[in-house]
């Protein structure tokens, strides 16, 4: 995989993730919506939440409203793409990927290897994405 490739696929799972957390967000706002403000306005006050606060809110709008969209198995798969998604956005280039200890032994890796490591672990999260 070249950078190029890796930029694009990195882009494209970025998206995805973004692409989940806008439905989470459309989810609560129908919920949500009553007779004073529709679901396009109630989906306003949901545009700035970020993923796991969307997780959140969700499980306390289904259980006010005794209603059961998601179960505890579906809460898990969407936690762990959170988590994933954080890897993504926040800590794949980030410089604890350059270092790895084989044997005990620190080794900071050149720009090379550490391209390679975050290409393969891109190319595993897309595979594990399009499953779900």
């Amino acid at each position: 995989m070249t950078e190029t490739d890796f930029r694009v696929k990195h882009s494209e799972l970025i998206e995805y993730y973004q692409l989940i957390e806008e439905r989470l967000r459309g989810i609560c706002a129908e919920l949500m919506a009553d007779d004073e403000k529709n679901w396009f306005n109630k989906f306003r006050d949901y545009e700035l939440e970020p993923f796991g606060s969307l997780i959140k809110k969700l499980k306390d709008i289904q259980g006010q409203n005794q209603i059961v969209l998601l179960n505890e198995e579906d809460f898990g798969k969407l936690d762990d793409l959170r988590k994933a998604r954080n890897y993504w956005v926040h800590q794949c280039f980030g410089f604890h990927n350059n270092v790895t200890f084989p044997g005990g032994e620190c080794v900071i890796l050149n720009m090379k290897e550490r391209f390679v490591q975050i290409s393969t672990k891109l190319q595993s999260g897309m595979k594990s994405l399009r499953i779900l």
